[in-house]
């Protein structure tokens, strides 16, 4: 009896020194084998959730005994005997698999297909509920266990119960601690988001307004025509970039929460097309043509109207910027999937494939020369999103660019 009280401490004394709890728990199973000349030790966890036991932990005598691989999600109607007893806190132990009970017919049989001539199981308690059980099989010869080595093995089966809640215990702390180092890079990340959208905002809100100030005193103080001409053009120019921004500023604020109105109603595709294009034709002469490609003679889909104008016309304004000659082309096509494809093509720089993953990205911006600050495509993205469709753009550098985006016909 005082050895099997050194054994216990000894154990228990491992265990609480043991970093690494899985080979902790492996070296108990080994003992507990070994003292009671067993042939396998084994650990099976309970998942309620889907109703099934998995061997997890697994030791034996001779490599051929092995059975882990074939003891996965084993369904608890498979053993329902075993698992009344260990549900309800009862040990099984059997010496002799012939002395099953007759209820227990479907575990004779899953037994003896294993060779097992003894068994020896005893329940898991963690946190007042049944976890799994702990068990040693007999295969070569019957077990030859006395009272003393069974009470043994059940103080065993409470020091692994602490081990398993220990090891729970650390994986809770350890993905806590995960979870607080991916919070806090999140914090320091949003963080750097934050200052660099207030350095975008206060640049790209300055420079147009900058210019405003500045040309609207020359404006004043001028009497040549031509000039006051170039000065009230480069006003006109600078007060639309700065509508744009604020425009584009409260859109991203009602996109962020959640507040952005989506009107759906009978839309003529056509017609939109031809006014962004008439519109767009006086707004850029800069000698880059811009084409509505053949439509359908009819073309009709229920969708937001305000926001298809919104997502095209910007389409359009990304072209014209990055495209010094050539021409834009316009056009939709109807595919078989029920949804329609409207593309903007353009004969500009073109965009390199590292970048066209990111470009629907906020704040991104590919050429710091080129007004804007990069929230024009991802508005867009977020539009098509929310009127069922998606968005992208295929592009070859210095061949120009076609992006595109569908809405679901209604």
């Amino acid at each position: 009896m005082y050895r099997r009280q050194k054994d216990f401490y000894r154990i228990m004394s491992h265990l609480l020194h043991s970093k690494n709890l899985d080979e902790g728990i492996n070296d108990i199973l080994l003992e507990a084998m070994e003292k009671l000349e067993g042939d396998r030790a084994f650990i099976f966890s309970y998942d309620y959730s889907c109703n099934v036991q998995n061997c997890i932990y697994e030791v034996v005598s001779n490599s051929s005994l092995a059975e882990i691989d074939q003891l996965q999600g084993v369904p608890f109607d498979a053993t329902p005997w075993w698992n009344e007893q260990i549900i309800s806190d009862n040990p099984i132990i059997v010496h002799k698999l012939e002395d099953l009970p007759p209820q227990a017919s479907s575990e004779y049989e899953i037994l003896k297909e294993q060779n097992i001539k003894s068994i020896l199981v005893e329940p898991l308690l963690i946190n007042g509920a049944i976890w799994g059980y702990v068990g040693i099989d007999f295969v070569k010869d019957y077990d030859s266990l006395d009272e003393i080595a069974l009470q043994w093995f059940t103080q065993v089966a409470g020091i692994l119960s602490l081990s398993i809640q220990l090891r729970l215990s650390r994986q809770a702390d350890e993905k806590k601690r995960e979870e607080l180092i991916a919070a806090k890079e999140k914090a320091e990340e949003l963080n750097m988001l934050i200052s660099s959208f207030i350095a975008n905002v206060n640049h790209e809100i300055r420079t147009p307004l900058n210019s405003i100030v500045s040309f609207s005193e020359l404006l004043i103080q001028t009497d040549d025509y031509e000039d006051r001409k170039e000065f009230y053009s480069i006003v006109k120019r600078n007060s639309e970039w700065l509508a744009r921004i604020v425009a584009e500023l409260l859109d991203l604020s009602k996109i962020e929460s959640g507040t952005m109105e989506y009107k759906e109603a009978p839309t003529d595709i056509n017609a939109v097309c031809r006014d962004i294009v008439l519109l767009s034709r006086l707004r850029f002469p800069n000698g880059v043509e811009l084409h509505l490609d053949q439509t359908l003679p009819e073309c009709t889909i229920v969708t937001d109207v305000h926001r298809v104008q919104q997502v095209i016309s910007n389409l359009i304004n990304n072209a014209f910027k990055f495209t010094n000659s050539g021409e834009i082309r316009l056009w939709y096509e109807m595919l078989p999937t029920n949804f329609i494809k409207i593309c903007v093509k353009d004969t500009g720089i073109g965009i390199e494939e590292k970048d066209r993953v990111r470009i629907f990205n906020r704040l991104v911006k590919l050429n710091k020369d080129i007004n804007g600050w990069g929230l024009g495509l991802h508005i867009c993205k977020r539009i098509v999103e929310e009127l069922g469709g998606e968005i992208g753009v295929d592009s070859k550098p210095g061949e120009g660019s076609c992006f595109w985006f569908t809405l679901p016909v209604k």
